[in-house]
């Protein structure tokens, strides 16, 4: 059993991501979005969660390789990131340690290890773009020693590591989900308590639309997938966030010849029945919401103006 009540003290979850977003977070420009949330929490849980396809830099293009990988059987991990070459290379080192580990890694271990190898990866390639120029001793080099390291740590100071997010999600058991989040300096936060997470460029507006449908992690399924679908169709409104979609949803159940629980994902292809329904209502919803701005505006209007023609009668 995990222990994750230690996260961010807060009463109000919103005021716990803003903090986290504001702390953490300033300044950092991303690309795409990233969404799980976790539901039915104590019928039947599962986590739904989903991320665009659109790769950012020069030329935007979506890509066949979604950002979701299957760490472990019971663990995927979504990508977040400025530089998918330096994230993707971290998600190939763990996916190696894993190998080597027993199958009864809880997820919180699984994020350690994450942690672990974010935090290895940062230190080489600040040794490698930044320090390894300055192998040579001062004396060589006819420079002041002091100067020399001042120098260096200037450089170590001002330079530039490419920012990333991770999304870790996973079940220990049936009655055990989970959701983490792990950044580029291999800080980890637990999300369990809040009940979903987001991250990428689009994570404010994604966020902003969770809130205000109340989402909480006892939602049903379906409930569940439609406010996440929202939430990423928000999300799009950001710059470098895809309109293509991955969609997916993970829980356990029973195999019918071993009568065993198992871990089982699955896709929500774009071209499915479901999304087309959530499409049009997420349309219709917006269509209504635009009417009843004008409906108000309007009544708005004719008070102001009556109010106009009461004053100049006095006058």
């Amino acid at each position: 059993m995990i222990d994750t009540s230690p996260c961010l003290k807060s009463v109000d979850p919103r005021d716990r991501f803003i903090r986290y977003r504001r702390k953490d977070n300033y300044g950092l420009k991303k690309m795409t979005i990233c969404i799980a949330s976790i539901c039915d929490k104590y019928e039947n849980p599962k986590i739904v969660f989903c991320a665009d396809k659109q790769i950012a830099g020069d030329v935007k293009f979506d890509r066949l390789m979604p950002k979701m990988r299957r760490i472990r059987r019971n663990c995927v991990v979504l990508e977040s990131s400025d530089d998918v070459l330096i994230s993707e290379s971290i998600l190939d080192d763990v996916e190696q340690r894993l190998k080597q580990e027993n199958d009864d890694l809880t997820i919180r271990q699984i994020v350690d290890i994450i942690c672990k190898v974010c935090e290895e990866f940062k230190n080489k390639k600040i040794e490698k773009d930044v320090l390894s120029k300055y192998t040579h001793t001062s004396d060589f080099l006819k420079f002041d020693k002091n100067t020399y390291s001042q120098h260096a740590l200037q450089e170590r100071l001002n330079y530039k590591y490419p920012p990333f997010e991770f999304i870790i999600l996973g079940m220990d058991s049936p009655t055990e989900p989970h959701i983490f989040t792990v950044n580029h300096h291999g800080d980890y936060k637990p999300w369990d308590s809040v009940g979903y997470a987001v991250s990428g460029i689009g994570s404010d507006l994604a966020f902003s639309e969770m809130t205000k449908w109340n989402y909480s992690i006892f939602e049903s399924l379906s409930l569940a997938i439609t406010k996440v679908y929202f939430a990423k169709k928000e999300a799009q409104r950001a710059p470098n966030v895809g309109d293509t979609t991955n969609f997916a949803v993970m829980g356990y159940t029973t195999n019918t010849e071993t009568k065993e629980e198992q871990v089982v994902i699955r896709e929500l292809p774009e071209w499915s029945q479901y999304i087309g329904i959530l499409e049009d209502s997420y349309k219709n919803i917006q269509a209504k919401e635009i009417n009843a701005i004008t409906k108000t505006a309007n009544v708005l209007g004719r008070m102001m103006n009556d109010e106009g023609k009461g004053k100049k009668k006095r006058k």
